[in-house]
């Protein structure tokens, strides 16, 4: 398939397309409802009403991209565990993923243990690892301008895949398995002082979310919805 389809800035263009909001925003409903912390969604009633978004998809919209990518976003709900979405001053979004989200039909690799995303203002986050503890570091991706972006955008989970995948082979010896985080960070027209000031927030910002779906707080008990249903913990560091 073409990568570039489901490149950030095609995704945004689709969503928001006049054509397909509306399904855009019934799954974002969705995605609400299922993690209200005050009364989320049942799994009957996921299920039933993304059977319904489904079949709405499938008979009204033609284009296959458009209804691939809001066909996926429904299976994005069910395959959530956790999110920070009704957390107080969240620095991103973040979802902690199953990781059969991003598999491919035929595929043959590996699936990881789990794997986190996050969204931020000017930056896009993966944490992919293959072990409940993983050892590994962070990449950051800055590409100088708009059209790198656009191609690194488009493989960016498949580069967090394959170098946690090289550091679980590394860590083979090791009681730790392996994992990487790959963080795309958008500094196009930025001064060298504003391009470090927002690299550095990035970081930040991904490992609060991070924070935000792994400790037990009082707030996260009252804001957070857990489908996973165990404590996990996420490492990351130098991985020598």
């Amino acid at each position: 398939e073409n990568a570039l389809a489901y490149s950030k800035a095609n995704i945004f263009d689709t969503v928001t397309n006049e054509r397909y909001i509306a399904y855009a925003s019934a799954i974002a409903d969705l995605f609400l409802n299922r993690f209200y912390p005050k009364g989320p969604m049942s799994d009957d009633e996921l299920e039933e009403q993304s059977e319904q978004l489904r079949h709405t998809i499938d008979s009204d919209i033609e284009d296959t991209v458009a209804s691939e990518l809001l066909l996926k976003m429904i299976d994005i709900v069910k395959y959530t565990y956790r999110t920070n979405i009704y957390m107080n001053d969240r620095y991103s979004l973040g979802l902690r993923l199953d990781p059969r989200i991003m598999t491919v039909e035929g595929e043959d690799k590996e699936l990881p243990y789990g794997i986190v995303f996050a969204h931020g203002r000017r930056f896009n986050a993966y944490h992919v690892r293959f072990r409940d503890i993983s050892r590994g570091g962070m990449r950051l991706v800055t590409p100088p301008n708009a059209e790198q972006f656009a191609l690194e955008s488009a493989h960016q989970y498949d580069e967090c895949y394959g170098l946690a995948f090289a550091q679980q082979l590394k860590n083979k010896d090791i009681p730790e398995g392996g994992s990487k985080a790959v963080n795309l960070i958008n500094v196009n027209d930025l001064s060298p002082a504003g391009k470090n000031f927002v690299m550095r927030k990035s970081v930040k910002a991904f490992t609060d979310t991070i924070l935000d779906l792994v400790v037990d707080t009082e707030e996260t008990k009252q804001r957070r919805i857990d489908y996973l249903g165990k404590k996990e913990m996420l490492y990351l560091g130098p991985d020598e």
